[in-house]
This record gives structure tokens, sequence and C-alpha cells, in this order.
């Protein structure tokens, strides 16, 4: 029983150690991700943090967004291209202004909806 255990604290010790080094690699979750969202289609992820920056650009349209997504949500525009509108909603494809692409927090969860008519290939990154 007692090397049942002491296996078992080796594991945890190597999931620890191997989470710090993610960390080290990847500095508060600041790796870049590419992500192709249909039209009509929206995607959802869960920072590293509630509140920060989102860094965001498809083709030529690009977004820099100051968000809390706590209860109590913010989205705010720090620049931004035309296209791009901002929301404090759970955005499920069809929310946002037809023809646009809106960026949301809200709960807990940055969204990224598409309705500009074609699948739009982004990529963001959060700080």
């Amino acid at each position: 029983m007692n090397e049942l255990t002491a296996i078992v604290n080796k594991i945890n010790q190597l999931e620890t150690e191997i989470e710090r080094l993610k960390r080290i690699e990847t500095p508060h979750g600041t790796s870049l991700k590419s992500v192709a969202i249909k039209d009509d289609g929206a995607i959802d992820f869960t920072p590293q943090n509630t509140i920060g920056f989102l860094f965001f650009k498809h083709a030529s349209h690009y977004a820099i967004i100051s968000f809390d997504a706590s209860p109590m949500p913010l989205c705010i525009k720090v620049s931004a291209s035309a296209l791009i509108d901002v929301a404090t909603v759970a955005l499920r494809g069809t929310t946002g202004t037809d023809g646009r692409i809106t960026i949301s927090a809200y709960n807990g969860k940055l969204y990224i909806e598409n309705r500009t008519g074609a699948t739009i290939t982004g990529r963001y990154l959060t700080l």
C-alpha cells in the first residue's frame, strides 16, 4: 500500500511540474490560437484570467479588446476595425448583427461570433 501511495504522489508531482512548465512556455496563457468559424457560428473559450486583453485578427480585420468575463462582464474595444462589434452576452451564432464579427465576454468565457456571410479563419491571443 505504501508503494502505491508513493507512485500516486510521484504522478501528482509530475502533473504539477508539467503544468508549471506549460506556464513558463506560455506565460499567462499567451499562446496564439488559430480558429475557423463558419458563417452564423460562434466559438467560446475560457481565458486564463477573467480580466485581460484579447487580440484578434482575421484577414484585414482586427481587434484589441479589454475584457472582464466575471459575472458582471465588460467588453471594450481599445482599437478595432469597423467590422468588429462587442457585447456582454453568450454568443450562439446568430446573436450579433448580420454581416459583422462580434466578440463578447460573459460568465467566465470569451466568445467570437461570425456573421460575415462566409467562414473566417482568425487568430487570437489573450493576456
